[in-house]
Formats: structure tokens, C-alpha cells, sequence
């Protein structure tokens, strides 16, 4: 979305960027994650890195949409030098996803890099990442594009029959081959249902790629229940995504998140200091929670 409101809105450019206090939580709020997914991959912990990429582009999401700069582009000239820094800070982080895509899309990543209109990827400092100056104010963007597109019927029975396997004897050697196949597959299709789900894209583009991968579950179930002789049991399987209190994370910063909101929107309305210091005293009490989960508070901006 970010492209596409500078392609509309700034001429398809990436706007001057002013980060406010605001602006400067999110932006630690993504390097956290960043530091996290740089330290997953030192230690070739793939599962956990992705799950960082989708933090990053949750934090993303949440952004753009509690800053709402599609409405503060047609306000006054102060509301549109907001959307500017919103916009540009966006592209960004654009950048940065492209450039953590690539070790698990390859493929997506180089359609980013060309939307962006970059000929490479830029070199992330472990001990120093810098998310806002990854694209200099004034430069010219590609054209904007979905990223995804719908999976239509006939492409997804393609998909069925593709990745159906084939059944076998409790000894046969092929079995354990198809059974590596559709593990393989489940990955594959689990880690691309989770980037279109944080992508924002609409339910019918991700909701065909969701029963694929149900679909897929089971029929690893069937094969490995076949191989031990037992009855596959009905439905999906369950896997809980909680790692180390990553879930407690991702709660605790969308709290913060909407309850900085409120504050704004307090503060903003004139309202008395007896009305919103009480909102600020649970902002703050919510903020040092996650810095007591995370171990790592965050240091004021400057």
C-alpha cells in the first residue's frame, strides 16, 4: 500500500520524512524484530526468522493503518508533510522486508526490488540497523503491483494433484519420499499463507491458499497414519505458533499501539491533564511490561 499512495499522492517518489516520537517506537519496534531476525538466521533458526519478517510487516500494517495518511494527504499543509513522513517511512520498510524476503522468496523479493525500482538490495549492520535512510527522499519508485494474486480453480486443483502423493505400503521406501515432499510442501505453502495474511490482502486471495494447505495437512496425516496402521483422524491439524512468548509480544505491542492511540486522540481534543494522565500512566505501565518480557527496554529517540 505504501507504493501505491506514493504513486498516487507524490508522484511516485519517496516523500521527506520528519519522524516524530511516534514514529521513532515504530521504527524500534521494527528493529527489535530485525535484531531478533538476524540473530535467528546466525543461528539457523529459519522458523523463528520468518516469524520476524511477519512481525515487521504486522508492525507495518498497524502503522499505516492507526496514522491513516490517506486521509491526512487531503488535510492542510501540516496533515500532509505527516502523510509524507508516514509514506516515506513506509517505502522504507518496504526495503528492508525485500531485502529479509530473499533467503525464503527469492522470487518476491526481486518483484519488490523492481517496484521499488532498486538494482540491489542494500547491506543490513547487525550491530547498527538503519531502517529510514534505505531509500533517499526523491527517489523514483517502479509501478506498484499486488504482490499476490488470486489462486484460481483450475491452478488449485493443478496444485491438488500435484502435491496429492501417492499411497502407499507401510514398507515401501516411496512412502517416506512422499511423506519428505509433502512436509516440504506444508512449508512452503504454511510460510506463504502467513505472508499473505500480513500483507493485508483481501480474504479471497488468501482463503484458497489456506485450504491448500489444509488440504495438504491431511494428506500428510493419511500417509503417516497409513504407514503405522492406524485411522486418520478428521479435521486439520493444530499447531500452536506460541515461541517463547512471542504471542504475549505481538498482544502487549498491539496494546501499546492502540492505547498511544487514545492518548493522541485525548490530548488532541483539548481535554483536561486529569482526563488522559490516567491513559498515559496504563501507556506507560504497558510499555514496561514488554520491556520486562523482551529484556530489552526501549531507549528514548535522539
Amino acid at each position: 500500500r505504501a507504493l501505491m499512495f506514493a504513486e498516487k499522492f507524490f508522484n511516485s517518489t519517496v516523500p521527506i520524512t520528519k519522524p516524530t516520537e511516534d514514529d521513532f517506537t515504530f521504527l524500534a519496534f521494527c528493529t527489535r524484530e530485525l535484531k531478533g531476525y538476524i540473530s535467528s538466521l546466525e543461528k539457523a533458526k529459519l522458523r523463528d526468522g520468518i516469524r520476524f519478517i511477519l512481525a515487521i510487516s504486522r508492525h507495518g500494517n498497524q502503522y499505516i493503518q492507526s496514522t491513516q495518511p490517506w486521509l491526512l494527504v487531503k488535510g492542510t499543509d501540516e496533515q500532509k508533510e505527516r502523510a509524507a513522513t508516514i509514506i516515506g517511512i513506509c517505502c522504507n520498510v518496504t526495503y528492508l522486508l525485500a531485502t529479509l524476503l530473499y533467503p525464503y522468496m527469492p522470487e518476491a523479493s526481486r518483484v519488490i526490488k523492481d517496484q521499488l525500482n532498486v538494482n540491489k538490495l542494500p547491506v543490513v549492520e547487525p550491530g547498527n540497523p538503519i531502517i529510514t535512510n534505505l531509500l533517499q527522499a526523491g527517489h523514483k519508485i517502479g509501478k506498484p503491483a499486488p504482490l499476490f494474486t488470486k489462486i484460481e480453480p483450475d491452478r488449485l486443483e493443478e496444485l491438488k494433484k500435484r502435491f496429492a502423493g501417492k499411497q502407499a505400503t507401510n514398507t515401501s521406501k516411496g512412502s517416506d519420499l512422499d511423506e519428505n515432499a509433502l512436509e516440504k510442501a506444508i512449508k512452503e505453502q504454511g510460510d506463504k499463507v502467513r505472508i499473505l495474511k500480513s500483507s493485508g490482502v483481501d480474504k479471497s486471495v488468501w482463503q484458497p491458499e489456506v485450504t491448500t494447505l489444509v488440504n495438504l495437512k491431511k494428506q500428510l496425516e493419511a500417509a503417516q497414519t497409513q504407514k503405522k496402521g492406524k485411522v486418520p483422524t478428521e479435521g486439520p491439524i493444530i499447531q500452536s505458533n506460541n515461541v517463547n512468548g512471542f504471542d504475549d509480544v505481538k498482544v502487549l505491542e498491539e496494546e501499546i499501539q492502540n492505547q498511544g492511540l487514545l492518548v493522541r486522540k485525548l490530548k488532541e481534543s483539548g481535554a483536561p491533564k486529569a482526563d488522559w494522565q490516567p491513559q498515559v500512566n496504563v501507556l506507560l505501565a504497558l510499555k514496561g511490561k514488554l520491556a520486562t518480557l523482551t529484556g530489552q527496554p526501549l531507549a528514548p529517540p535522539g
